[in-house]
């Protein structure tokens, strides 16, 4: 067949092989509509409220739990690099990450599932009871390692489902697009349930609420997964070498965009956050305020995916990067500011954050999209220089650092609410304590993350080195394509 050929955006002439294609469509209908399904519900969760079930309705002594946090931690950091060194080795009938993602699905669901159901396993007891800490801190550990494994697999997916990065683009897109309508659904009834609840109007306490739907949650999403991981294919062919620690290791290091990636990572673990729903019911007093502060913002979601093409025409991948992450930002030092003298108002932090959520979701959509999208960018950058991919590896090791950060932190942020004198389980909070969480959910995020932005300036995988890439990617995977097509003739 004849080379077509492809204009860049640097206005350069570029030929490849037809047998890879940007305007070819790889994955057949029922498999991308599986995707797309499966991980529209990755936000269908508490969202806000698993921080306050973790505080208050599992009822695990905080001290200890910031213990175990820290433990378990540690412990997940070490078995990451085992886990994915295993991954990235992995050469079956099957692909490289199915086997993983179809094989541990199913201990994850009943792992979680044995979290959420914990009150209800161990109710009656109080807080440092002993059986419940040791059921608490096995299912933990237990829970890190499994999710290890269909962590390592699930982040293959995405970069081996399809040789083309624009398909891939729009299986992101249309999968956010369906998660931005239903996925905050949950956290929005949980809400109104727990107002509900708190005002004995309902019959419910708030402890037996939050577990029915923190299950709700949990089993709606993992049959709509589990059809998708069953009828996942990998089309990005890995090569026949199975690469080493050393080689994984190395696969990072000279690849400059994904170590920037890492540190920003990195730095960004650092923040301190998820007092949102802590905020709303334990200052402002009304769990629902959270929903009703989204109204406004609700459509301009929506209509923020018809904004992507002109944003990704105007600006680099890069750019974008630095717009969804510091709009936010600058957004919460203004609700800060504004809110300081006001934090328990409502008739100046409602219509304050109103504005806020409204500015916010015009970027909406770019949050959702870009670091999946700048991450997949950096792993084909790893088989345009080594030649070879390590997924499994690349994964952990932007993890890594970040995880054993996050380890500090999340015992941090127990120990925080200690700190602040925070009355696990009460409706009664002091005034200087509601000043703090204010503070705590609005301007100690970004103070905390801001170094995050700092690698993200260096990183160079823009303009006409990524066309680059891509055209070169094309034309060793059609080299690679003919090969195996003449070898299973011959």
């Amino acid at each position: 067949m004849a080379e077509q050929t492809v204009t860049t955006a640097t206005g350069e002439v570029l030929e490849y092989s037809p047998a890879i294609s940007l305007d070819r469509r790889y994955i057949p209908g029922k498999e991308s509509r599986a995707y797309i399904l499966a991980h529209s519900f990755k936000s269908f969760n508490l969202g806000s409220y698993t921080s306050y079930f973790t505080y208050n309705v599992l009822n695990v002594d905080l001290e200890y739990m910031a213990k175990v946090t820290m433990i378990a931690g540690i412990w997940d950091i070490i078995n990451d690099i085992l886990i994915a060194t295993i991954v990235d080795r992995t050469r079956t009938r099957w692909g490289k990450f199915k086997p993983y993602i179809v094989g541990f699905m199913i201990p994850c669901f009943f792992g979680n599932m044995a979290y959420w159901l914990l009150p209800v396993i161990f109710n009656g007891t109080t807080p440092d009871d002993p059986r419940k800490l040791i059921f608490y801190t096995i299912l933990y550990v237990f829970r890190e390692t499994m999710g290890t494994f269909l962590s390592a697999g699930a982040t293959g997916v995405l970069a081996t489902i399809t040789p083309n990065p624009n398909e891939r683009t729009k299986l992101i897109t249309s999968s956010n697009f369906l998660d931005s309508i239903w996925g905050s659904a949950p956290e929005i009834a949980t809400g109104v349930i727990v107002d509900l609840c708190t005002r004995d109007i309902l019959g419910w306490s708030v402890s037996t609420a939050l577990i029915g739907m923190a299950v709700f949650c949990t089993v709606i999403p993992f049959f709509f997964q589990a059809r998708s991981y069953i009828l996942y294919h990998e089309r990005v062919m890995q090569s026949t070498k199975k690469p080493s620690i050393i080689d994984g290791i190395k696969s990072i290091i000279n690849n400059r965009p994904m170590m920037m990636i890492t540190l920003s990572n990195f730095l960004s673990a650092f923040t301190i956050s998820g007092y949102a729903s802590i905020y709303y019911v334990d200052v402002l007093n009304m769990a629902s305020l959270k929903t009703i502060v989204g109204i406004p913002g609700s459509p301009i979601s929506y209509l923020s995916y018809a904004f992507v093409p002109w944003f990704r025409r105007k600006f680099s991948t890069k750019a974008l990067w630095f717009i969804q992450h510091g709009v936010p930002q600058l957004l919460w030092i203004l609700v800060f500011l504004i809110g300081v003298g006001n934090y328990d108002n409502l008739y100046v932090m409602v219509p304050l954050l109103m504005i806020q959520e409204m500015v916010f979701c015009f970027f909406y959509a770019l949050k959702k999209i870009i670091p999946t999208e700048i991450f997949n960018e950096a792993m084909d950058y790893c088989e345009w220089k080594n030649g070879y991919r390590t997924e499994a590896m690349t994964s952990v090791a932007t993890g890594f650092a970040t995880k054993l950060v996050a380890t500090v932190t999340a015992s941090v942020g127990a120990a925080v609410l200690k700190l602040i004198n925070y009355q696990q389980g009460s409706t009664v909070q002091t005034d200087k304590t509601k000043f703090y969480i204010f503070c705590l959910f609005t301007i100690v995020p970004v103070v905390t993350g801001a170094l995050g932005y700092i690698p993200m300036l260096f990183y160079n995988l823009t303009g006409e080195k990524r066309d680059q890439m891509y055209a070169d990617l094309m034309e060793r995977r059609s080299a690679a394509a003919r090969e195996a097509t003449q070898t299973k003739e011959n």
